[in-house]
């Protein structure tokens, strides 16, 4: 089923919100998130620099558990654009693919690996912001963004977290 038409800056609040709504959820903190149009994007969320890549292939548990959120985080614009609109998310998904399989690139051995890695955490981005508590973070932040166009992660993060405290009708999962 085809849903409505949305402009360009509602589709880049979605994507925004998306990125910052699965980071809030797996505990993944970040600077600012913006729908500010800038000479590279359209909008960004600036999350905190990654620990720089180790030269050898790292296949630690550690190494998963630090750099899996963010990937999940990544993927989760795109998603979130596709959620809304009914088709698959284009703006800054390109983008957001590479970045998401450099990362995955970092603790898997082969592109095979890599590629099966990045379906499965494609699946679990989506059914984590297919969940209705998501859904409703995800609405009212892009809402959000589009009157106030940018926020800290602080703010952000107290706005996710008052959405679903004030709403009667959302109760969070146990």
């Amino acid at each position: 089923m085809r849903k409505r038409k949305t402009s360009t800056e509602e589709l880049t609040a979605y994507h925004e919100a998306g990125h910052a709504v699965v980071a809030f959820a797996l505990g993944l903190p970040y600077r600012t998130i913006s729908i500010k149009r800038d000479t590279d994007t359209l909008g960004r969320v600036h999350f905190f620099k990654m620990p720089s890549a180790r030269a050898e292939y790292d296949t630690s548990y550690r190494q998963r558990g630090r750099l899996e959120p963010r990937i999940m985080s990544t993927l989760a614009g795109a998603i979130a654009e596709e959620i809304v609109k009914g088709t698959a998310g284009k703006l800054g998904a390109q983008k957001d693919r590479e970045d998401a399989a450099e990362l995955a690139s970092r603790f898997t051995s082969s592109s095979r690996e890599q590629q099966a890695y990045l379906k499965w955490l494609n699946v679990r981005t989506e059914e984590l912001l297919r969940q209705r508590i998501s859904l409703h973070r995800l609405h009212a932040l892009a809402q959000e963004l589009l009157v106030r166009k940018e926020m800290t992660g602080r703010e952000c993060r107290a706005f996710l977290q008052r959405v679903i405290s004030e709403s009667t009708d959302v109760t969070p999962a146990a």
